[in-house]
């Protein structure tokens, strides 16, 4: 009878132990979830001060506003110095992107999350004149992710 008491108590600490290691493998799936949304929610919202950040430069600055204004024409000619801040202008442009398609790509960022990131640069480069020019006769967007080309080409065209 002591044996068949010691057996039971043996098979309900295995049913509490098993009981005990799915608790804590639901523990941890929810902790690593949590931490999921923390770094994609932290991810985007440093993402959307970038931007904020790279379009205030442009504003805050009188005389890169006016050279702005000046881009959205096609038929406008650049001085030198104004083709090399276009350049870098738009050199800056296509690294920001590429890094919220990169951040799109690995997950830590949703497409509704991407899409109004690049929203403004897609604009730029859909409105503006000399931006768009850039974007068709442009070689260096080979330096972008292929599948980032494809979408920008799919919304600066549509």
């Amino acid at each position: 009878m002591a044996k068949r008491n010691l057996q039971e108590w043996s098979a309900v600490a295995e049913i509490l132990s098993s009981i005990a290691v799915l608790a804590t493998l639901v523990f941890f799936v929810v902790e690593i979830q949590q931490t999921n949304d923390a770094v994609r929610a932290n991810t985007y919202q440093g993402m959307a001060a970038m931007t904020v950040d790279f379009n205030a430069q442009f504003f805050e600055n009188p005389e890169v506003a006016a050279f702005i204004a000046k881009t959205a024409s096609e038929d406008y000619e650049l001085s030198v110095d104004e083709a090399i801040r276009l350049r870098a202008m738009i050199s800056a442009s296509y690294r920001m992107m590429n890094n919220i398609w990169f951040q799109y790509e690995v997950g830590t960022i949703t497409e509704a999350q991407m899409e109004s990131l690049l929203y403004p640069s897609v604009l730029n480069f859909k409105r503006r004149g000399r931006m768009r020019l850039e974007w068709q006769e442009g070689d260096d967007k080979l330096l972008l992710d292929p599948n980032l080309v494809e979408y920008l080409d799919e919304k600066i065209y549509e």
